[in-house]
């Protein structure tokens, strides 16, 4: 630097230690400055550090880069498409939370949303919501694991309110069904986890959970955990008391059709549709020998199939035999390549059964392909009892999704009390799964999207926050797309609103 000409006070007030100021013609810059001792030279050296930037008479302007960097730590980018949507669509949730959980219902709401839009485990909960648009609009939520874990267990021990909450959900429904299945855990504290076999033959500690659903709504309505050795008539029987509603109707797989069940559903007034097995005593298959249709009591059209049935009366029950036609075609083409494809392998002993027995199948009994009987005390039309049969896949269908919401945190929970409590949230998350997928079927939108395919794309919008302003960020084309046709109006304006 040229010391010959005077510097400017204004200058010279922003050198502090540590800083030299630097001259080009008539501007000036400041940097950091050290220095190191030289074993060489035997003096001190001294080292140009970081450009710091241009001195003005206003003060100094960072480089480009500093500038840059300063901006981007006052840009925050949010996921917004998902959560907005889903907060819309399950008002009444959140407000029947409210009602119930006054003091938790902010955490419970985030926590199931999370867990149903992230499948995050509890140790990630507090990255994704402080990445979400909830923490604009509910704000101040309790995240850390060193909290979530006792929030679990107080929930869980409450369990009048759990049931409270839950009710109103079954309101108002013309059918609920149960249906049970089972929950493995490895968590040491859980008593009621009982040893059992899961689907692939391991022997594993298990629960049990009894799960009811509205048929007419097509949502869950409430859940109830159940010891894992406990799995009969007597835990259906005990959930039907903690409801106290009327209109339940079992409706169970051919595991629960003994005479014992069907006098003990009897023995409580709860109604069932229980299917039988095909070499069940029970079912009159004369009418399906003489292969008469003048002899069936009707026929009626199930997504596009034909199902003639006919109705016996035994007892307080009633033995309804269906026959789907285009069900027997299926069966017997099945059972015909089987034949042959056994009959070009070896002629070993195993082979020679497997087709006797399907070959009996085809030519002695094929009056019993394509049937489903049932025997039930539920006083609905033999159409309405096949909807009611069929719709247990939606059943079958909740369970898979609650077993996928509960996966990656269920063998942490501790106890009794802090697994239930881990389970309403899910079923909570279960609720929301529901909204979507009910959407999906007023809007006619099922056979082009899944849930899961609702979330991916909503999950693309985003808002960003840049200083105080708040924007949409651009939509990708079949996000957009994809709100159009579930006619969700997106604001003009990112709503960050603090509720």
């Amino acid at each position: 630097m040229d010391s010959s000409k005077k510097i400017p006070d204004w200058v010279l007030v922003q050198k502090k230690k540590g800083t030299e100021i630097h001259r080009r013609g008539d501007n000036f810059y400041l940097c950091k400055v050290s220095s190191v001792w030289d074993k060489k030279l035997k003096r001190s050296r001294k080292i140009t550090g970081e450009y710091l930037g241009k001195i003005t008479k206003e003060g100094i302007v960072p480089p480009k880069q500093k500038q840059l960097l300063a901006a981007f730590k006052q840009v925050s980018v949010k996921e917004y498409g998902a959560s907005s949507y889903l907060r819309a669509i399950a008002a009444d949730i959140e407000a029947s939370l409210k009602r119930h959980y006054p003091q938790e219902y902010k955490e419970l709401f985030v926590f199931a949303a999370l867990r149903f839009l992230e499948q995050t485990p509890l140790k990630r909960f507090e990255f994704y919501y402080q990445n979400s648009y909830l923490s604009e609009v509910l704000p101040d939520v309790r995240t850390s694991t060193k909290f979530l874990g006792p929030f679990l267990r107080d929930i869980g021990s409450r369990r009048s309110v759990m049931t409270a909450y839950m009710k109103e959900f079954l309101v108002g429904s013309e059918f609920a069904a149960i249906d049970l299945s089972e929950i493995f855990t490895y968590s040491e504290g859980v008593n009621a986890a009982m040893l059992g076999h899961n689907h692939k033959g391991a022997y594993i500690p298990q629960i049990n959970l009894a799960l009811v659903f509205s048929l007419d709504k097509t949502q869950p309505g409430f859940f109830r955990m159940i010891p894992g050795c406990i799995r009969d008539v007597s835990s259906v029987v005990a959930t039907v008391q903690e409801l106290n509603l009327k209109d339940i109707v079992f409706i169970g797989d051919k595991g629960f059709s003994s005479e014992n069940n069907a006098k003990a559903f009897s023995a409580e007034e709860l109604k069932y549709i229980l299917p039988l097995k095909r070499d069940s005593t029970l079912i009159d298959y004369d009418i399906l020998k003489r292969g008469s249709r003048k002899e069936f009591d009707g026929v009626f059209q199930f997504d596009k199939r034909h199902i003639w049935y006919y109705t016996q009366k035994v007892g307080k029950e009633r033995i309804i035999t269906f026959l789907d036609e285009k069900l027997k075609a299926e069966e017997t083409s099945t059972l015909i390549s089987a034949i042959n494809h056994l009959q070009k392998k070896d002629e070993t002993a195993e082979n020679t059964k497997k087709i006797e027995g399907y070959q009996s199948q085809v030519y002695e009994k094929d009056y019993r392909l394509g049937t489903i009987a049932v025997r039930t005390t539920c006083d609905k039309s033999a159409q309405e009892v096949y909807g009611l049969l069929k719709s247990r896949m939606d059943i079958e269908k909740a369970f898979d999704v609650f077993k996928n919401i509960l996966e990656s945190d269920k063998n942490y929970m501790r106890d009794d009390k802090q697994l239930e409590g881990f389970l309403f949230v899910s079923f909570i998350a279960l609720q929301f799964y529901y909204r979507i997928y009910g959407k999906l079927i007023e809007k006619e939108l099922l056979n082009n999207y899944s849930v899961s395919d609702v979330i991916e794309y909503l999950k693309r919008v985003h808002i960003l926050k840049i200083r105080e302003k708040t924007q949409f960020a651009e939509i990708p084309k079949k996000s957009r797309k994809l709100i159009e046709k579930l006619e969700y109006v997106l604001p003009e304006e990112p709503i960050t609103k603090k509720g």
